[in-house]
């Protein structure tokens, strides 16, 4: 008799345990379905900034190696135009060593000639003051 009038009420029970044990795997598996989600999303997102990061690094290399190869380039053209300028200066320093050169030529002729000059106007004013020595005799 006792489990006639407790057994519909321990029936319920059990059975309420059932779907309480049934409803906790359900919220705990929605949970774990949630938490699956959520760190798909988290993994995603942290590979997404990943991809990300990564790429800006592969960038900057990109232009760090193209830096370098513009930089060299520069540097050879920098090199090559200091190889002309100094050539430049070479042939100036010719061209003025040269035409100091022509000046002192053109001036130790120009001496020559007057020490020429002054050698004959010399000998003229001798012969003058021979003359005029003996015309005073």
């Amino acid at each position: 008799m006792l489990n006639d009038k407790y057994g519909d009420l321990l029936d319920r029970v059990i059975y309420k345990l059932d779907n309480t044990t049934a409803a906790m795997d359900a919220i705990n598996g929605f949970n774990d379905g949630m938490n699956k989600r959520k760190q798909a999303e988290v993994d995603k997102h942290n590979r997404m900034e990943s991809d990300r990061v990564q790429k800006n690094i592969e960038e900057q290399v990109r232009i760090s190696q193209q830096n370098d190869f513009i930089n060299s380039m520069l540097d050879r053209c920098r090199q090559k135009e200091d190889a002309e300028d100094r050539q430049r200066q070479a042939e100036r320093k010719e061209r003025e060593m040269k035409e100091q050169n022509r000046k002192a030529a053109e001036n130790l002729r120009r001496y020559d000639e007057r020490v020429a000059k002054n050698k004959e106007r010399m000998k003229i004013e001798q012969a003058k003051a021979e003359m005029d020595a003996l015309r005073k005799w």
